[in-house]
C-alpha cells in the first residue's frame, strides 16, 4: 500500500513507533506476525527462533494483477496526478480486497506469510498446516480458494475496474521454519511440493484454481473438479495430473460430539461367565484365583472393570492394587496401599496412631508386639522391640508373611471380597513370594484373587497352580465388527469402515478405538442427521489414512505448546525410554532444569511419556512406540544427527567403566551421527556381542550397518578399524550359515576371499577357501568343495600354517564322510584332530570329534561313535558352547535311538531341539526334528512323525539344503511304507534316490535302494525287490557302511524266508550274524530275529524259533520298536498255537495273550492315525488285517486260522 501511495502521489504521514510495541504488548505484536508464529516465539524464547520441522502442509499461491492498468486510467490525462475522488476509490478497492481476502484466509485457519512482486502483478503465499496444523487442511484450503474467488467476483461487480487472481494449490511434506539473517527473519516453507503449488499458479488462467493430485485425493467427494490434460511444469520430467476446482458439493454432515460412558465389553463373553461363576463361588464361601493375561491394549483392565461391576451387583466388596514398572526392586510396593486399606490405616496419620491401630488389629489373632514387622509392607519403618529384634533373614520374612496372611484371614472372617493385582509382570520378588504364600495358606478362605499380567516368565508358577486362566487374545473379525458398532452406537456401520478398522487394528481393541475416533475427528466418518447412520466421505480405497495410529498420535502432539513439543522431540532421540539426566545433557537449548522437569511432568500427566522411575533417578517412557517415532521423524535430518552424537558421547562417558553393557545404545546413536568412525566401531562390537548371545538376527543387522559405513566412508576410519572388515565378513557369514541362508553366507565368504587377496592376507584367504568349501558340502555339492579344500591345503603347506592345514584336512574328511568313504574320512579327521590337539584349539577338537563319531555311526561301530560324541560334549560344556552341546546331544540321542532306551533318545533330541531353537540354528534343528521323527516312527506314532518330517522338509527346501531334503524325503517314504501307502512310499523314495545321486551321497543311495527293495517286496514284486536290495548291499560293502549292509541283509532275509528259499535265507542270516561281531548296532536286529524265527518255524525247529522270537521281542521292547514288537508277538502267538496242536492245550493261553497284545498294539496305533485314508490303508494291509482277523481261542474247526 505504501508503494501504491507513492505511485499515486498520496501523502504519507511520517512513521512513528507504535507505543504498544515499545511496551511489548503481546496482542499488538501478535497482529504483525503470521498466526501461530507469535506463540512459537513466545514459548521458545530460549530457543531464539522458530524451530524447523518436517510437516505435511497444504500450500496456496495466489497471483493478483491488473493494478498497473487501472492506475494509468485513474491518472487521467496527466500522468502522476489523480483526482482526489479517484485516489480514494483506488485505495478503497485495495483495502477492501486485502481486508476481505485476509478475513477469509483467517476464517479457514490459513496463514498469509508473504506478499511479493511477480512477473505479472503480485503473489501471496498462504499456508494450511503450518505453523498450526488441522486434520483437514486440504479441505480448508479448497474452501478458502472458492470463497476468495466468490468474494472477488462480488468486489469486481461493484467497481469500475477489475482485479484478477489465479490460484495454485498442492499438498505434501515441507520443511517449515524461519529463514533470514540477524536483522530480518521470515517464517516460510520449502520443498518440492511447495514449488509445485507455485508452478500450478503460474499455469492457471485468471479466475482458475489448479489443484495438485495430493490435494485432489484428499478432497474427493466434497468438491467438484474438472480433469485437465497432464500438465508439463518446470522442474518435473513427466507431465503431472492436475485438475481445476469448480465448486463445493452440497453435503449434510455433522461432527461427532464427545462420547460419554464406557464402551461395551465385546468378545469376552466366556471370560465374563468365568468371572460371574468365580464371584458366586466366593459368595458361597469358596476361594478362587483368576489369572488374566494378554498383550498391551488387548483389554485386560477393561475386563477387571467388568469384574468390579459384577461384584457390585452381587454386593461383593473388593480392593485393587497395581505393580509399578520401576518397582521390581522395591519390596512390598504393591502391598503398601492395599494393606493400608485392609488395616484401615490413614496414610496421613501420625506414626503413634498407626502403631496403636496395628496393635489393635494384631491383637485379634496374634501378639500385638509383632507390629514392627508390618512397617516395610506398609511402606514405612518401625523400630524393633524385644519381640522382633531377634528375628533375622528368613525367619523374619516368614513371620511377616504369617502376619499378613493373618490380616487377610481376620478380615475375611467378617466379609468376603476380591483383590485385583494389576501388572503382575512388574512385581518385586518379595511381593511375589508373599502372594504365593497367601495362595498356599488361604486357599480355603472366601477370597477372590485376580492377577493381571502381560505374558511373562513369572507366570509359570501361577499356571502350575491351575488357576482359572483367562488368556486374552486379539478380537476376531466378527468381534471387532461388534466393537465398531458399540463405538458408533449403531448396528449398521459402513462395511468398508469395518474392514478398514479390522485390518489396521489387527483385532487390538485399543488400536481399533483410536482408529475410529481418528476417522470421526477428521470428519472422514460422519453421521447423517436425517438417517442417524454413519457415512464415509468418499471411497474407502481412496481415503489417505495412516497404516496405524500414527495420525492419532500426531494430532495429540500438535496440541502441545511449543516448548513441550520440543522436549518430546528431543526425548524421542534417546529412544522409547529415557532418563532426565540424559535429556538434560543433550537438550540443545538453554533451559533451566526446573523448566525441563515441569514440561516432562506435563507430558507425563498427558500420558504421552509417563514416569517410569521416580526421583532421584527420574526416568520416563513413551507410552506408545508410535509417539516416539512420530516425534522423531518430524525433526530435520541434520538436527537429529547432531543430537545423536551428543547422546552417544553422553552414554560413552556414562558407561565408561562398563562400556560393553552399552554397545547397543552406542551403536544406535553413533550410527545416526556424523561420527562415522565411532559408528563403525560400536556397530561391529554390538554385532559381536549379539553373536555371542545367539541373537543372530540382531547380529546380522549390526554387522550389515557396519559394512555400510565401511563401504561409504572408509576414509573416515582408522587403520585398525579397516582391518576388522575381514572379521565382519567371516562372523556374519558364520551366522548366515547357521541359519541355513547359504547364498548370503557364500556371498560373505566370497567378499572375505576377495578382500584377503586384495590386501595380501594369505591366512585369511585360506580360511575363506575352507568356509566356501563348507557351504558347498552343506549343499551336497562335493566336487567344488573338494577343489576349494585342496586349494586351502596347498596354501597351508606353502605357508607352513598348522591351523590352516588342520581346517583343510577337517574339510576333506567331512566331504569323504558325506560321500560314504568312511575309512578315508576317519583318517583325514584323525589327522586334523591331532593338529587341533597340538594347538589346543578345543572348539575345533570338539567339532572334529563329532564328525569322527558320525563316521563310526555309519560304519555301525556305535560304541566308538558314542565315545567320540561324549568326548565332544565334555569339551563343548567346558567352553560354554551351546550350539556344540546341542549337536552332541542330538548325536548321542541318535545312538540311544538304536541301542535304546527310546525315552533316553527322545530326551536328548528334545533338549537339543530347544537349544537349536533358542540360538536360531535352523538347519541343525531340522536334522534334530528328523531324529525325533525317527523315534516317533519307531514307536508307531505315524501322524506325529509325518508332521515333524513335513515341518523339517519345508524349512530345508527354503534354505536350499539338498542333503537334508534327501534324508527327510527318505524318512517320509519310510513312514508311508509302514502305513502301506505304497504309492506315496515309492514316490518319496524315488525322489530321494534322484537327489542322492545328484549330490553323490553313496551311503544314502545304498539306504534308499534298500527302502525301494522293501517297497517292491510289499507290492509283491519280488524280482525288483531282490535287484534293489542286492544293489544296496553291494554298494554298502564297497563303501564300508556297516549299518546299510545290515539293512540290506534284513530285507534279503525277509524276501528269501517269505519266498521259501530257506538255504539262501540261512546264508543271509550267517552274513548278518558275522557283521554283528564287528558292530554293536541293534536297529535291524529285532527284524532279523523275526525272520530267523519264522525260518526256523517253517523248518519245524520250534524250540529254536521260540528263542529267536523272544530275543527279538526283548530287543524291540528295549529300543522302542513297536512295529516289530507286534509282529514278534503275533509270530509267538502262531508258534504257541503250533505247539498247542502238537502237545495239547498247555500253550493255548500263551498264544491268546500274545495275540491279544499284538492286536491291542495295532489298534492303539490305528487310533493315532489322523488321516482316514492312511488309517484304512494301514488296517487293510495284509499283515495287519491278518492279526485283527485271528481268533484268540480257536475251536477245533478253526484251530489253524491264526497262521
Amino acid at each position: 500500500l505504501l508503494l501504491v501511495r507513492k505511485v499515486l502521489k498520496i501523502s504519507t504521514p511520517p512513521l512513528q513507533a507504535d507505543p504498544s510495541l515499545e511496551r511489548g504488548d503481546p496482542l499488538t505484536l501478535k497482529a504483525y506476525l503470521p498466526v501461530g508464529v507469535y506463540d512459537k516465539l513466545q514459548a521458545l524464547q530460549e530457543i531464539r527462533g522458530v524451530e524447523a520441522e518436517h510437516r505435511r502442509v497444504t500450500v496456496m499461491f495466489v497471483n493478483f494483477h491488473d493494478f498497473g492498468d487501472f492506475i494509468e486510467k485513474l491518472a487521467g490525462n496527466r500522468p502522476g496526478e489523480m483526482r482526489a475522488e479517484s485516489r480514494e476509490e483506488l485505495l478503497g478497492l485495495l483495502d477492501l480486497y486485502f481486508t476481505r481476502t485476509h478475513r477469509i484466509i483467517s476464517d479457514h485457519g490459513g496463514v498469509l506469510t508473504r506478499i511479493d512482486t511477480y512477473s505479472q502483478g503480485d503473489k501471496m503465499l498462504i499456508l494450511f498446516g503450518a505453523p498450526v496444523s488441522h486434520e483437514d487442511d486440504e479441505l480448508r484450503a479448497l474452501h478458502c480458494a472458492l470463497e476468495m474467488n466468490a468474494v472477488l467476483e462480488k468486489i469486481n461487480r461493484k467497481n469500475r475496474f477489475r482485479i484478477w487472481q489465479r490460484i495454485g494449490i498442492n499438498s505434501g511434506h515441507a520443511l517449515c521454519g524461519d529463514v533470514g539473517g540477524s536483522l530480518r527473519k521470515e517464517y516460510t516453507v520449502m520443498g518440492d511440493d511447495v514449488n509445485l503449488a507455485a508452478r500450478l499458479m503460474s499455469k492457471a488462467k485468471p479466475g482458475q484454481i489448479l489443484v495438485g493430485e495430493n490435494t485432489h485425493l484428499k478432497a474427493l467427494g466434497g468438491f467438484d473438479f474438472s480433469p485437465l490434460p497432464p500438465l508439463k511444469v518446470k522442474g518435473k520430467k513427466e507431465p503431472l495430473q492436475v485438475c481445476s476446482l469448480e465448486a463445493k458439493r452440497s453435503t449434510i454432515a455433522t461432527r461427532r460430539g464427545a462420547r460419554s460412558g464406557e464402551v461395551t465389553l465385546v468378545g469376552r463373553e466366556k471370560e465374563v461367565d468365568i468371572l460371574r461363576e468365580a464371584t458366586q463361588e466366593v459368595l458361597s464361601g469358596r476361594g478362587e484365583v483368576i489369572l488374566v493375561t494378554g498383550e498391551a491394549g488387548v483389554g485386560k483392565s477393561r475386563l477387571t472393570q467388568e469384574l468390579k461391576r459384577l461384584a457390585e451387583e452381587k454386593r461383593l466388596g473388593g480392593f485393587e492394587t497395581a505393580c509399578q514398572s520401576y518397582g521390581g526392586s522395591i519390596p512390598y510396593l504393591p502391598w503398601n496401599s492395599l494393606l493400608q486399606e485392609l488395616l484401615e490405616i490413614d496414610p496421613e496419620a501420625e506414626k503413634r496412631e498407626v502403631i496403636a491401630k496395628l496393635k489393635q488389629k494384631l491383637s485379634r489373632f496374634d501378639n500385638p508386639d509383632w507390629y514392627p514387622l508390618l512397617g516395610s509392607p506398609l511402606g514405612t519403618e518401625f523400630p524393633d522391640n524385644d519381640t522382633t529384634a531377634p528375628l533375622e533373614g528368613k525367619l523374619r520374612q516368614d513371620k511377616t508373611f504369617q502376619l499378613l496372611a493373618g490380616v487377610l484371614e481376620n478380615r475375611l472372617r467378617s466379609s468376603r471380597f476380591y483383590i485385583i493385582f494389576e501388572d503382575l509382570h512388574w512385581i518385586d520378588e518379595v511381593s511375589h513370594l508373599l502372594l504365593k504364600f497367601i495362595i498356599e495358606n488361604l486357599n480355603d478362605s472366601p477370597l477372590l484373587l485376580v492377577l493381571v499380567s502381560r505374558p511373562h516368565e513369572s507366570l509359570s508358577w501361577w499356571k502350575r497352580k491351575k488357576p482359572r486362566l483367562l488368556d486374552l487374545k486379539e478380537l476376531t473379525a466378527s468381534e471387532a465388527h461388534h466393537l465398531v458398532e458399540s463405538l458408533l452406537k449403531t448396528d449398521k456401520p459402513p462395511e468398508a469402515l469395518t474392514a478398514l478398522a479390522v485390518e489396521k487394528s489387527q483385532g487390538n481393541p485399543f488400536f481399533l478405538e483410536e482408529i475410529i475416533h481418528s476417522l470421526l475427528d477428521s470428519e472422514i466418518l460422519v453421521r447423517n442427521p436425517e438417517t442417524g447412520t454413519y457415512e464415509l466421505q468418499g471411497s474407502i480405497a481412496e481415503i489417505n489414512l495412516p497404516d496405524n495410529i500414527e495420525g492419532v498420535i500426531q494430532s495429540r502432539i500438535d496440541l502441545l505448546d511449543e516448548t513441550s513439543k520440543q522436549v518430546l522431540k528431543v526425548a524421542a532421540i534417546l529412544g522409547r525410554g529415557f532418563s532426565f539426566e540424559a535429556l538434560k545433557v543433550i537438550f540443545p537449548y538453554s533451559v533451566s532444569e526446573e523448566m525441563l522437569e515441569n514440561h516432562l511432568a506435563k507430558l507425563s500427566r498427558l500420558d504421552l511419556t509417563p514416569l517410569d522411575r521416580p526421583a532421584p533417578h527420574l526416568e520416563y517412557i513413551f507410552k506408545h512406540i508410535m509417539t516416539q517415532e512420530v516425534a522423531y521423524n518430524s525433526q530435520p535430518f541434520e538436527k537429529r544427527r547432531k543430537l545423536h552424537q551428543k547422546a552417544g558421547e553422553y552414554f560413552q562417558e556414562h558407561h565408561r567403566h562398563h562400556l560393553a553393557s552399552a554397545y547397543e545404545v552406542l551403536a544406535y546413536h553413533f550410527s545416526r551421527s556424523p561420527a562415522r568412525d565411532k559408528a563403525f566401531e560400536y556397530l561391529f562390537l554390538a554385532g559381536e556381542k549379539s553373536q555371542r548371545s545367539f541373537a543372530n538376527k540382531e547380529a546380522i543387522q549390526y554387522f550389515s550397518a557396519a559394512e555400510e559405513v565401511w563401504e561409504k566412508e572408509r576414509g573416515c576410519l582408522e587403520e585398525g578399524q579397516i582391518g576388522k572388515i575381514e572379521a565382519l565378513y567371516r562372523q556374519r557369514g558364520e551366522i548366515l550359515k547357521l541359519l541355513g541362508e547359504y547364498d548370503s553366507a557364500s556371498s560373505d565368504f566370497q567378499k572375505l576371499l576377495g578382500y584377503s587377496k586384495q590386501v595380501g592376507e594369505k591366512r585369511s584367504e585360506g580360511q575363506a577357501l575352507n568356509l566356501l568349501a563348507e557351504i558347498s558340502w552343506l549343499r551336497g555339492d562335493y566336487p567344488p568343495a573338494l577343489k576349494l579344500c585342496s586349494a586351502a591345503l596347498e596354501l597351508a603347506e606353502d605357508l607352513n600354517e598348522s591351523s590352516l592345514r588342520a581346517l583343510a584336512l577337517y574339510g576333506l574328511g567331512e566331504i569323504e564322510r558325506r560321500r560314504g568313504h568312511f575309512d578315508v574320512a576317519l583318517e583325514r579327521l584323525g589327522n586334523a584332530l591331532e593338529l587341533f590337539e597340538r594347538m589346543k584349539e578345543e572348539s575345533s577338537q570338539a567339532r572334529t570329534l563329532n564328525n569322527i563319531g558320525i563316521s563310526y555311526w555309519s560304519k555301525g561301530e556305535l560304541k566308538e561313535a558314542l565315545k567320540a560324541f561324549q568326548e565332544a560334549m565334555e569339551i563343548r560344556r567346558s567352553l560354554g558352547d551351546q550350539p556344540g552341546v546341542a549337536t552332541a546331544l542330538n548325536n548321542i540321542g541318535l545312538i540311544h535311538s538304536v541301542i535304546g532306551p527310546a525315552p533316553k533318545a527322545l530326551k536328548s533330541f528334545t533338549e537339543a531341539d530347544e537349544i537349536f531353537k533358542q540360538i536360531g540354528d535352523t538347519r541343525s534343528r531340522c536334522y534334530c526334528l528328523g531324529n525325533v521323527g525317527f523315534i516317533l516312527r519307531t514307536g508307531a506314532d505315524y501322524s506325529a512323525a509325518l508332521n515333524v518330517y513335513l515341518e523339517a522338509l519345508a524349512v530345508l527346501e527354503k534354505i536350499g539344503d539338498e542333503l537334508g531334503q534327501a534324508y527327510t524325503l527318505n524318512n517320509l517314504g519310510d513312514v508311508y511304507q509302514d502305513l502301506h501307502d505304497l504309492e506315496s512310499a515309492f514316490a518319496y523314495h524315488r525322489r530321494t534316490l534322484k537327489l542322492a545321486k545328484k549330490i553323490d551321497d553313496s551311503e544314502l543311495i545304498s539306504e534308499v535302494l534298500a527302502n525301494l527293495g522293501n517297497d517292491q517286496l510289499l507290492a509283491g514284486n519280488r524280482a525288483e525287490a531282490e535287484k534293489n536290495l542286492t544293489e544296496s548291499l553291494s554298494l554298502a560293502e564297497k563303501i564300508g557302511a556297516g549299518q546299510m549292509q545290515l539293512k540290506a541283509l534284513t530285507g534279503l532275509l525277509e524276501l528269501s524266508v517269505t519266498s521259501g528259499e530257506y538255504e539262501q535265507a540261512k546264508g543271509y542270516w550267517s552274513n548278518f550274524e558275522q557283521l554283528l561281531k564287528d558292530q554293536d548296532a541293534l536297529e535291524y536286529l529285532p527284524k532279523a530275529k523275526l525272520c530267523k524265527g519264522l525260518l526256523e518255524m517253517d523248518l519245524g525247529e520250534v524250540e529254536t524259533a521260540e528263542k529267536s522270537l523272544r530275543e527279538g521281542r526283548e530287543i524291540a521292547e528295549r529300543t522302542g520298536n513297536r512295529r516289530v514288537q507286534w509282529e514278534l508277538h503275533f509270530a509267538l502267538a502262531r508258534l504257541y498255537r503250533q505247539k498247542t496242536s502238537q502237545v495239547g492245550d498247555d500253550f493255548l493261553q500263551l498264544s491268546s495273550d500274545e495275540l491279544k497284545t499284538a492286536r491291542v498294539m495295532v489298534q492303539e496305533t490305528a487310533e493315532k492315525i489322523s488321516d482316514q485314508k492312511l488309517e484304512r490303508l494301514f488296517l487293510t494291509s495284509r499283515g495287519i488285517s491278518t492279526i485283527l482277523a485271528a481268533e484268540e481261542k480257536p475251536t477245533p474247526a478253526n484251530r489253524e486260522r491264526i497262521s
